[in-house]
């Protein structure tokens, strides 16, 4: 079924997946302005997710996809892809990463999940697949890429770029994903002091590592993380992670009910304005303000059902 661009996929009883993404076609009337896609979806009370366009840009860059699997639903799929290199390249690349990544998951069989030293080694090739398709449309097309894969035993955290991971766990709500960019360098170098003062320097959005963008070569930031060692994972765009901080985010999920948090969340960022007071150990450029919604703002969020209790498979 489509409703405008907001894609919702029912092959069948077993298979039930969503994607929200934001393409524009190519031969798109360019004298007709840029739709403006937004949405959320969820499929059970485990797997949910939001994208909103923020509150200064024309076009959505973002691409979501959230998946189960057909035969087994305790296999799982998110991701967020947050595209580069200018509006109409920014939204195919994005696109192109979440619709390949569809047809890829779709594509396994069940047993697939229970070798996850292969499948692991298959998604990365498939990665390097994807980085082509987006490299032979040119024009600096490039996309960030964030993923949550849950296999057999483990869930499979991969990144390029600065799109983000976070694992909650009861109190403890962190970061496992490794940002891709000049910020996290300079922070990692001393420059940056404070971590959350990442997301206010100049070069915040300087990524140093993509999908696309002329890269022949790709490797992802990758963690394993075992199915009974977290409550939830969530995956946001640089609109979330710049206009949030970490303890933000972690008090929206103490109050928002699991199936509501990625649109909570998304909707908190669109409605917060940052500031930061200079320092006197300041070294490099910093932002003194960051506004409500300034980007594509985008969330998807996993919800470990069988660490809850709900131990029984679904099928």
């Amino acid at each position: 079924m489509r409703f405008g661009n907001l894609v919702i996929y029912r092959d069948n009883v077993k298979r039930l997946c969503g994607m929200i993404t934001g393409y524009t076609s190519p031969d798109r009337d360019p004298e007709l302005p840029p739709k403006k896609v937004e949405g959320d979806i969820s499929i059970g009370s485990d797997l949910s997710a939001s994208t909103r366009i923020g509150k200064k840009r024309e076009n959505q860059e973002d691409a979501v996809l959230i998946m189960k699997h057909k035969d087994n639903r305790n296999y799982k799929m998110m991701v967020v892809a947050d595209g580069l290199g200018g509006s109409e390249s920014g939204e195919q690349a994005s696109y192109i990463c979440v619709n390949e990544i569809r047809e890829w998951f779709s594509s396994l069989e069940e047993d697939d999940f229970k070798n996850e030293k292969l499948l692991y080694e298959r998604l990365c090739r498939k990665l390097d697949v994807i980085n082509k398709k987006i490299n032979d449309i040119g024009n600096g097309a490039a996309t960030t890429f964030v993923c949550a894969l849950v296999a057999d035993k483990h869930t499979f955290v991969l990144n390029i770029g600065d799109s983000r991971a976070y694992m909650l766990d009861g109190r403890d709500f962190q970061q496992i994903s490794t940002d891709d960019s000049y910020a996290q360098i300079y922070y990692n170098n001393g420059a940056i002091e404070d971590r959350d003062d990442m997301r206010f320097s100049k070069v915040s959005n300087m990524v140093t590592n993509s999908l696309g963008g002329g890269r022949v070569n790709i490797t992802p930031n990758a963690v394993m993380v075992p199915n009974d060692a977290y409550d939830a994972i969530l995956l946001f765009s640089d609109g979330v992670t710049d206009c949030l901080s970490d303890s933000q985010i972690f008090a929206v999920t103490k109050w928002t009910s699991p199936k509501r948090l990625a649109h909570a969340i998304v909707q908190k960022a669109l409605r917060t304005e940052s500031k930061r007071e200079k320092k006197k150990t300041d070294t490099i450029a910093f932002y003194e303000k960051i506004e409500a919604g300034k980007d594509n703002t985008s969330a998807a969020v996993l919800i470990n059902k069988r660490k809850k209790g709900d131990s029984h498979d679904e099928r």
